[in-house]
């Protein structure tokens, strides 16, 4: 077996590599680690990639594998341009064998699983069409996240071998943000002939028979192109094998990946590691001896860590060679400054994998340790303990507390959220008078390797309760025992086995400045034996990212001085340090390490090399955006003046090289002034939260008219109303999408009274299609968390509702917290505080079953079960007090389940017309009583609509099953007739009416009446209907707007000394106006003096609530639900439906102030002004509807309300 040994220097790391061939095992025909382009690392065939809104993250994003620390990439499916599926595809030869093979690739999905419902998410696709009836392709083989549902699927179809084979894998635990594996297997070479599904190393599920695809496709891929949604998804280290793996070579697989190590699997490493240094400030010199940092200030203590090459054995006795020569870090002192008992001592050691944290606490009362908790995460501190506090300064989230006890139980948090598990390695050991230990704590779970002469946070404390209680600490005594502050630094120092050979003079690190650059040192050889050394430069970012490096190699003899001349070029800002070291080429001990910050580099957020690869994506951004808007013309006009300064400044760069010497002071203050101003340009519009009213028309390429943040959100509102605010979000340049969480707090008011924000609810508005071919914004999506994803380039609409049910009178203030979640902290504001004020007038509006308005709403079609009982909820929220039971297929809203017992023959009585009565059938009244009994206890009223009913005894024993549940006459509608009844048809009800009357008078009958066309009824047939009804429910549309006509047509009906209801129903409802149509509904029958309104219908009426276009018929009324089908035991909200709501509030708000008139009347007041206001305010807000004028309106009938109580 041959041996391969490989030198190289990498990220600012030493490291030579000893390769060992593994085992036979499958052939990988194509391996991607996404570390570079979207097409490297292609092992064989076509390499070129193509595909739509594919690219390489700029760092940070990729699976954490060690040799892509610390910012590894990934590929990033980011589907800029709508819901077309963004992908990456390859060519099919030479990269992937249809017969047999494994496909594999991480995958860390953007958002939780159940935020993702809606659409397929295609993840790997081989594929080729024309689309079958559903749409997909009918020959493919790929793997998905299944639309409303919490699976992944491995799916073969092949319509000309009629194979259809799918293995499904659950994952409804795998949460945003987090990497997960897959494996797929295909093998039609074997007798079983089986695909294979594997999730993260374990088999999950097979199918089968695998027969390859009979119409071979041309290229296979990540996410798909044209079917489905986009995948939403990062990926990395995607592979393909030529055979299938076995089990038992997938779970290898997935172990060595989860160890850090990239593909392919058995390539061991073995490295002797040595970090470069890193100091504070530029030298023109630097000597061997010079300490690594500056004498220490009294008010910052520093511990420092040395390098070690080897990892060391975790045994808790710090007996190893390295702990020796490691600095203690004492004293640990109590709170008061005093010394405890009991001293303390901990050390510090560190190699490229973990920081090793070692301890020894003397102890004279060993027999009286606390050791009780084992289990991870418990209450370690209230045993004998060691509390470590850890900032790597990368955010402020970056902080780690860590915790080991007597007993070696573990605690380990990120600040204060012990869900956050790092792969630590420990040790306890127990002596005659003390005990030690070890802590190995791996970088990865850090997510920061610091360079040689780094600085992090740290403070190191002790819990002693053997003995005398005592809580001691290296810094602050017990007062620093906080996760969230870290006052000492820990400095990550030299080897601890560099040996001292050399002496190193710098006479010149060069200018430190763009172009051609030279450094020259001296080295004297202070030994008596003949050294081989190598000489390296190394250009790093601010991060410590390495950038470019050189080496050379030399012999010096004893006492001979070596001046070496090292030529290196700086090209970019994004070149920040010149690392410059002298190592042993034998025992790889660095010799000389030093760090030389390169000149007048401010670091602003991008540097001028990232901006070249973000403007294209900005530049593609702006193209959807208005090109009138200021915003569009602002941000076309920045790029393209960075764009350009970027490009003069590189070309300056280039011949500068050439030439070999810097560029010139005026090009690099011209790229700086240009830097600046997009770096402020782009914090200011990068995210945006303004204001805009929640009845207004949103769209996502919505921008504000100016740029300014939401100062304030306000609502005012009677007790017992619930209020509608709303504010925008854009996410104009975060081009990963933007993750954001919305917290609301308790509000307060003068007093000190709370408004708590449980009363606050929060949803954002999405957006729907209609069948008016445009695009809505309507549903109101909420989720426990109020955690939201925008799109890159795109607004959102966040919903805000306010609860004052149940609530006292005040003004209240307090704030809502908007935390982006996928944002480096730094970059912009964290948290954003928008102030909430929220002003609850002195009066109370009346319950929902109180109504002085009779609101009822028709069913639609079938919605997958939701609570009855939140359906209740949900109609009394929104003040419908006459609540429909239908005998149809919507039985989750009916309460009245299939309650017929028939006696003969089946099915007769409804095969035979809804007037048959001669067949005889015994009723068996089986009502919903969780839904009829909530309804009862909110004061609501029943409406039996639509079918009518068959029998007098169906109505006799409907009358009395709802008497024994407590429900009175008055509180029991019935729909009589066919829905909008013909002229045909008053004969047979005038019959029926006197049959019903006679059974029970006092029932309410109403039908639905349709006045136009010629087969509508007749004025005499409604004269002659009147004695047998008592109400009327006619279309709105016949009384408003207000004709003469209109007007002729009320009148008909009101002098039929009946009720009159009316009820609203028009295609494409969704896509009406909210104020008009929905809000000013209740206004309009107020104007008109009617007793009751409603809608057709609640919820859809036909398939999906959600797709317009899948309906069997009548396709032209789409849907015009008020709500959408949600979870499990939910439904979802629209800006229509609550639109309506209010406009019910504002009906009691009016009828409210008529009645404080009355009673000021009869108390003798002048009540002049109010008359007019009422009368004014109606027809002003019907003849202008305007929301700034209605607003107005109900501002002042408020106050008319409060001053008339008062009177």
């Amino acid at each position: 077996m041959k041996r391969l040994m490989v030198s190289i220097f990498c990220w600012g790391i030493f490291l030579t590599v000893l390769v060992e061939p593994a085992g036979a095992r499958p052939k990988i025909l194509l391996l991607s680690h996404f570390n570079e382009g979207l097409d490297a690392d292609i092992s064989t065939g076509d390499k070129t990639s193509g595909g739509r809104d594919a690219q390489i993250t700029s760092g940070g994003r990729g699976y954490p594998f060690k040799n892509s620390l610390p910012l590894p990439e990934a590929l990033d499916l980011t589907a800029e341009s709508g819901n077309f599926c963004a992908n990456l595809s390859y060519a099919l030869k030479n990269n992937i064998d249809l017969e047999q093979g494994t496909v594999g690739f991480w995958v860390k999905f953007k958002r939780e699983i159940a935020q993702m419902f809606k659409g397929t998410r295609v993840l790997f696709g081989m594929w080729i069409g024309p689309p079958g009836e559903q749409g997909y392709p009918k020959y493919h083989f790929w793997a998905y996240k299944v639309a409303d549902s919490t699976e992944i699927r491995a799916h073969f179809s092949d319509e000309y071998q009629s194979s259809n084979w799918v293995c499904k894998g659950d994952i409804s635990h795998w949460k945003a943000n987090e990497w997960h594996h897959i494996f797929i297997t295909w093998d039609a070479v074997s007798e079983k002939k089986r695909i294979k599904l594997y999730l993260d190393g374990e088999y999950v599920a097979e199918c089968g028979p695998y027969y390859p695809l009979s119409t071979p496709p041309e290229r296979f891929g990540l996410g798909h192109p044209w079917i489905g949604y986009r995948s939403e998804a990062y990926f990395d280290e995607f592979v393909i094998y030529d055979t299938p793996l076995t089990d038992e070579e997938v779970e290898e697989d997935y172990k060595w990946m989860v160890k850090g190590n990239e593909l392919p699997y058995g390539i061991t490493k073995k490295a002797v590691v040595q970090k470069v240094s890193e100091t504070k400030e530029v030298k023109k010199e630097a000597v061997q001896e010079k300490p690594v940092f500056e004498e220490q200030k009294k008010e910052i203590k520093k511990a420092k860590a040395l390098y070690i090459d080897k990892p060391l054995q975790i045994d808790g006795q710090l007996d190893e060679e390295a702990w020796s020569v490691a600095s203690p870090i004492t004293p640990f002192l109590l709170k008061d400054g005093k010394e405890p008992e009991a001293s303390s001592k901990a050390y510090l050691l560190y190699n490229r994998s973990y920081l090793y944290v070692g301890f020894r606490f003397e102890e004279p009362h060993m027999d009286k340790l606390h050791c009780s908790y084992t289990q991870r995460d418990h209450n370690t501190w209230n045993d004998d303990c060691i509390e470590v506090f850890l900032d790597t300064k990368e955010s402020p989230q970056t902080k780690f507390h860590f915790i080991l006890n007597a007993a070696n139980g573990i605690y380990d948090a990120r600040i204060t959220d012990k869900t956050y598990n790092a792969n630590t390695k420990s040790a306890i050991y127990k002596g005659k008078n003390f005990w030690s230990g070890e802590l190995a704590v791996p970088f990865n779970d850090l997510g920061s390797l610091p360079l040689l002469g780094g600085e992090w946070g740290i403070n190191i404390a002790r819990e002693r309760y053997a003995g005398t209680k005592e809580n001691s600490c290296w810094i602050g005594g017990a007062a620093y025992f906080n996760p969230a502050e870290m006052p000492g630094v820990l400095l990550f120092g030299e080897g601890a086995t560099s040996n001292k050979i050399t002496l190193v003079k710098v006479v010149n690190p060069g200018q430190l400045f763009f172009g051609y650059n030279i450094f020259t040192a001296q080295i004297t050889n202070k030994t008596t034996d003949l050294l081989s050394l190598c000489s390296r430069i190394e250009v790093t970012s601010n991060k410590g990212l390495s950038l470019r490096k050189s080496e050379q190699d030399f012999t010096i003899r004893p006492d001979q001085v070596h001046s070496l001349n090292l030529p290196y070029t700086l090209l970019s800002d994004e070149d920040a340090n010149v690392i410059f070291s002298i190592v042993q080429t034998d025992n790889k001990n660095v010799v000389f390490i030093g760090k030389y910050q390169i000149k007048d580099i401010p670091f602003f957020r991008f540097s001028s090399s990232q901006l070249k690869k973000l403007i294209p994506s900005y530049q593609r951004i702006n193209e959807t955006l208005s090109p009138a808007h200021f915003i569009s013309k602002e941000m076309r006009s920045v790029l393209e003046k960075t764009e350009t300064q970027i490009s003069l400044f590189d070309n300056e760069v280039s011949s500068c090289i050439k030439e070999r010497k810097n560029i010139s002071t005026q090009s690099w203050l011209s790229l700086k002034e240009g830097l600046e101003e997009f770096d402020n340009w782009e914090k200011n519009h990068r995210i945006m939260y303004w204001e805009r009213g929640p009845w207004l028309k949103v769209q996502p390429a919505d921008l504000p008219t100016k740029v300014t943040r939401t100062t304030e959100i306000r609502a005012q509102l009677a007790k017992g109303e619930l209020e509608s605010a709303s504010f925008m979000i854009t996410n104009l340049l975060c081009l990963e999408g933007l993750n954001i969480r919305i917290m609301p707090g308790d509000l307060k008011d003068s007093s000190g009274k709370v408004f708590s924000k449980d009363r606050i609810r929060i949803r954002e508005v999405v957006l729907v299609s209609t069948m008016s071919k445009e695009l809505v914004a309507n549903p109101l999506v909420g989720n426990e968390a109020n955690i939201f994803f925008i799109p890159a380039g795109e607004s959102k609409q966040i919903w805000i509702t306010i609860d004052a049910r149940g609530a006292e009178a005040g003004d209240y203030s307090g704030e809502i917290t908007i935390k982006p979640l996928n944002l480096i902290s730094g970059e912009i504001d964290s948290l954003i505080k928008l102030p909430l004020q929220v002003k609850i007038w002195d009066f109370e509006l009346p319950p929902t079953g109180k109504n002085p308005l009779n609101v009822f709403i028709w069913t639609g079609g079938d919605l997958p079960e939701p609570d009855r009982l939140t359906v209740v909820k949900d109609l009394d929220e929104h003040r419908v007090n006459v609540v429909p039971l239908s005998k149809n297929r919507s039985g989750w809203m009916r309460g009245l389940e299939d309650q017929t017992k028939r006696t003969e023959p089946t099915m007769q009585w409804w095969q035979k017309g809804i007037w048959d009565w001669k067949v005889k059938v015994d009723y068996n009244y089986n009502f919903d009583d969780p839904f009829i009994k909530e309804a009862k206890s909110r004061g609501l009223k029943l409406l039996m609509g639509f079918v009518t009913p068959k029998t007098p005894q169906f109505i006799s024993g409907l009358v009395q099953n709802l008497k024994e549940l407590g429900f009175s006459h008055d509180e029991l509608y019935v729909h009589a007739g066919p829905d909008e009844f013909q002229e045909k048809d008053v004969p047979m009800m005038i019959e029926r009416g006197k049959i019903y009357r006679q059974l029970d008078p006092n029932v309410k009958y109403g039908p639905t009446v349709t006045t136009y066309g010629p087969r509508a009824p007749g004025a005499e047939s409604i004269k002659r209907l009147t004695p047998y009804m008592d109400f009327w429910m006619v279309h709105m549309g016949q009384f408003y707007p207000q004709t003469e006509q209109s007007k002729e047509k009320l009148r008909f009906f009101q002098d039929t000394g009946l009720k009159v209801w009316v009820y609203s129903c028009s295609i494409w409802m969704n896509t009406l106006s909210l104020i008009d149509y929905y809000r000013l509904n209740p206004w309009k029958v107020w104007k008109l003096g009617l007793d009751g309104t409603g809608f057709w219908t609640y919820h859809t009426w036909q398939g999906d609530s959600w797709d317009p276009f899948d309906k069997e018929r009548y396709t032209r009324y789409g849907d015009n639900g008020m709500v959408y089908e949600g979870g499990r035991n939910d439904v979802v909200s629209s800006k229509h439906w609550e639109a309506f709501r209010e406009g019910v509030e504002d009906y009691c708000y009016l009828y409210l102030l008529k009645q404080a008139i009355e009673k000021a009347d009869k108390r003798g007041k002048d009540t002049k002004e109010f008359k007019q206001l009422l009368s004014n305010s109606v027809d002003d807000v019907l003849n202008n509807p305007n929301l700034a004028i209605l607003e107005n309106y109900r501002v002042k009938i408020a106050a008319a309300i409060i001053g008339l109580e008062k009177k």
